[in-house]
């Protein structure tokens, strides 16, 4: 296909109202992001010849429900106590922003995909039940006051069909997890649901360590698998890859680890690996 006949999609965008400051985990008065970006404005600003964007989401506060069963936690009088942390209570904000941006894409068609926080790191009979709230959330958002306009026929059309991926961020967590049982168990979960991964580690704050270990997560997911023509867990690199190259020996070296990785990456993913924005901002230093 031609490049002018290919769709132009904008695949990795953050959205939120000043209203989700709170909701937040990284924001604060200081930092240059904090401003509402909420998508009329998104689409002030892009390419009259977008086909559609992803959303990814942004790092709400979260924490982990006190059940890690099959069954979720119930909070009533427990919880009032400080012994229980429900689902809702754990994952409220998350779920929050996830019914946000369903919203938005129920009437807009520039919104085509979503990939939402999800407990990756407590196994797949969590995520399991997580994955219920979030068609609960469907239902409310795509079910709930629909006549049989054409644009709401249209609209329906979506429920279930938004998530392409979950993203779980790495970048803020210690080694040992990337390799721990439960967050492989959860990452298969992933790839048996078809849906892609999106990795967040920070070569720049992290080290270059950081990816070395997500080599072997794919290694461990996939198993013998890797080279066999079954389809193996699709990753996406997240912008968080990006690094400043300053150009001396010190960074130069860490810049050539880091390309050997990707090579390391196509190798262990065999081809289900995809190189997601991933930028390289020279400074030139005397």
């Amino acid at each position: 296909m031609p490049p002018q006949d290919r769709p132009l999609i904008d695949s990795h965008i953050h959205l939120y109202l000043p209203s989700h400051y709170e909701s937040l985990a990284w924001i604060d008065p200081n930092n240059p992001l904090y401003s509402s970006h909420d998508l009329p404005i998104y689409l002030s600003r892009v390419s009259p010849q977008l086909s559609g964007a992803i959303f990814v989401e942004t790092d709400r506060r979260y924490t982990d429900p006190s059940s890690t069963s099959t069954f979720p936690a119930i909070s009533n009088l427990s919880a009032a106590i400080g012994e229980s942390i429900s689902d809702d209570e754990a994952w409220q904000h998350v779920l929050a922003e996830y019914k946000y941006v369903s919203t938005l894409a129920r009437h807009s068609d520039k919104l085509i995909g979503i990939v939402p926080w999800a407990p990756i790191h407590l196994g797949a009979e969590v995520l399991a039940r997580y994955k219920i709230m979030l068609q609960e959330v469907d239902e409310e958002v795509f079910g709930i006051g629909a006549d049989d306009s054409e644009v709401d026929k249209k609209a329906r059309e979506k429920k279930g069909k938004l998530i392409v991926g979950y993203r779980y961020l790495l970048q803020d967590k210690p080694l040992k997890q990337y390799l721990d049982d439960k967050f492989l168990d959860g990452l298969r979960w992933v790839k048996e649901q078809g849906k892609v991964f999106d990795l967040g580690v920070d070569v720049r704050s992290g080290g270059i360590e950081q990816l070395e270990h997500a080599v072997q997560i794919v290694q461990e997911v996939d198993g013998s698998e890797v080279g066999d023509k079954k389809p193996g867990l699709k990753i996406v690199i997240s912008r968080r890859l990006q690094h400043c190259v300053v150009l001396t020996t010190k960074s130069m070296t860490q810049d050539l680890q880091v390309m050997m990785m990707y090579r390391s990456f196509d190798k262990a993913t065999s081809g289900s690996f995809y190189r997601h924005r991933i930028i390289h901002q020279v400074v030139v230093t005397s």
